[in-house]
């Protein structure tokens, strides 16, 4: 499922910050639907988040997904 593949992505580069497209790039998918991967998984993730800072990998200043930590599962 796209939802764990981006959950999988932002869990094992914890603090650091991507926008949708470069999650998109780095997991084969479009920003589009990187971008509601990522906002399922939020919904349901306490550790995942998001605001407005810059990508760690593009330096875009935009709404990007981190994640402080926390399981992959959800389990904390």
């Amino acid at each position: 499922m796209l939802a764990e593949t981006v959950e999988d992505f932002l869990y094992f580069r914890r603090g650091a910050r991507f926008c949708s497209r470069c999650i998109g790039n780095a997991i084969g998918t479009t920003p589009k639907a990187a971008f509601a991967a990522a906002n399922t998984v939020r919904v349901h993730r306490r550790h995942l988040h998001i605001d407005l800072a810059a990508c760690t990998s593009c330096g875009g200043t935009k709404a990007v997904f981190w994640t402080d930590g926390g399981s992959v599962t959800g389990a904390e």
